[in-house]
């Protein structure tokens, strides 16, 4: 091979690796955690001829807040069928609204978690956490629940243990990547309802249900 062609395909092959690099970093961006945690004084002041007053704007409306998660769960399980009836019955009666979101890619438990808490779009490094999932440092609702004095109680995937290890008063976690059957891990989250709906210690209850993603995790 000559001298010229060698340095050719050396340049080639140069060229490819930079290729590779420019498009790992566009496609798996680190985001660092910023650190910095919101306050109602960086709320503006009005937003357009509307003046926004921030304790009235966060003012507590209900007493008990109660956040439900089920993994796969498509649109249609409510509104196409009767499998869930009471809740079908308050959208029907305009005492319930339904939102639609579309979820970004990657999908997996992490980044949709972090999507939910934060607000913000995870990025696809967030599928290799997911299997070690440590601390979160950025702003999120759970952080802000937490340091305005609520009272917080958790059952189902242990993820959000993970995220958030001291922020809630009772929780019981479930591992979704070892399933022996379709529905057990579901009971043991709804085990815990009866006598925490007794209780009047808490201020906001999550509930994680794997749901039909527990079907094709086995």
């Amino acid at each position: 091979m000559s001298n010229s062609r060698r340095t050719s395909v050396y340049y080639v092959c140069f060229l490819q690796l930079v290729a590779c690099a420019v498009f790992l970093n566009g496609f798996f961006p680190y985001k660092p955690p910023l650190g910095v945690f919101s306050t109602t004084e960086d709320l503006p002041s009005s937003v357009g001829k509307n003046r926004l007053n921030g304790k009235q704007l966060y003012r507590r409306h209900y007493s008990k807040v109660v956040v439900m998660v089920i993994d796969a769960f498509r649109l249609d399980f409510i509104t196409g069928s009767d499998r869930m009836p009471f809740l079908k019955e308050l959208l029907e009666n305009g005492q319930s609204c339904m939102v639609s979101a579309k979820a970004e890619v990657p999908t997996v438990t992490l980044p949709r978690i972090k999507a939910i808490v934060t607000g913000t779009v995870p990025g696809f490094l967030d599928v290799i956490f997911n299997f070690g999932s440590s601390i979160m440092k950025d702003d999120n609702i759970i952080y802000q629940a937490s340091k305005h004095g609520y009272n917080m109680v958790f059952y189902g995937d242990d993820t959000w243990l993970r995220l958030f290890p001291k922020a809630f008063k009772r929780f019981e976690g479930t591992s979704s990547f070892f399933v022996n059957d379709f529905y057990q891990v579901d009971i043991n989250v709804t085990r815990n309802l009866n006598e925490e709906l007794q209780r009047s210690d808490w201020d906001l209850m999550i509930l994680h249900y794997l749901g039909p993603r527990s079907y094709w995790t086995r």
